[in-house]
Order: C-alpha cells, then structure tokens, then sequence
C-alpha cells in the first residue's frame, strides 16, 4: 500500500494521465485505480498468457470466480481468470481502449478469436476517467 501511495503521488504531483498495462498473471482484468483518500489516480488493463495457464486452470470449483473478485474489490471493473488471447489497446491523444481477445484453443494451429470484453477512457484536465464498457 505504501509503494502505491507513492507511485499515485507522483503521478498527481506531476499532472501524468496514468494508464498501467501489465501481465504475467495469466488472468485478465480492467481496474479503474484509486488512491487511499478515494481519488481517483488513473486505469489499469491486465492481459493474459497465449498458452499458460491462469488461476482459473487451479480453482475450477468456483465458476464465478473473476465476478466475487470484481465485487470485494473497489478498483476491479472486471476480472477473467481464465481463457488464453491478448490485449488490444488503442491509444489517442483523448482516449485509450483496451479489447480483450481470447483464441479457441492453445493446442491446434486452427483456432478462431473472440473479443470478450472491452473498455474505454477519457483524457481529463486532472487525469483519465474511470473505465466504462465498450
């Protein structure tokens, strides 16, 4: 928590519009980001593994897994634990949007892709927007 204080104050500090992307966890997730007081500091989009596996290959007993993180968890607009494909983000000088695709299949060169969820914000005079649908 402290580390993240400090990287939102410099971001404030600054006058920075932060946008995270980050991976390695093989689940994918989209949170708007608030800091301790409440304000809000900036967006995050998490991307998935092409063929590791994510949280959602162990815990497989509890479908709705990602909706009870969402739902316990302030920042998480949306949160997939499973599912293998990559992140599409499209960055303007307003608005950055982030598509989530996932491929069919790992194991056969044939597959398709599906996008499964999208989001968008918006350049303010403070920073960016929280996240909304697509």
């Amino acid at each position: 928590p402290a580390a993240r204080e400090r990287l939102y104050g410099s971001a404030a500090a600054s006058g920075a519009r932060l946008v995270t992307l980050t991976g390695d966890t093989h689940t994918s997730w989209a949170n708007t980001l608030h800091d301790a007081s409440g304000s809000l500091r900036g967006v995050e989009f998490g991307c998935t593994s092409v063929t590791s596996p994510g949280l959602g290959a162990y815990v497989q007993d509890v479908p709705d897994l990602g909706d009870q993180f969402a739902a316990a968890n302030a920042d998480v607009d949306w949160y997939k634990v499973d599912g293998h494909g990559y992140t599409l983000v499209t960055l303007t000088g307003d608005e950055v949007t982030s598509e989530y695709i996932e491929v069919s299949g790992i194991l056969d060169p044939s597959y398709t892709t599906q996008s499964v969820a999208s989001f968008r914000t918006s350049r303010t005079d403070e920073g960016m927007t929280a996240l909304e649908r697509a």
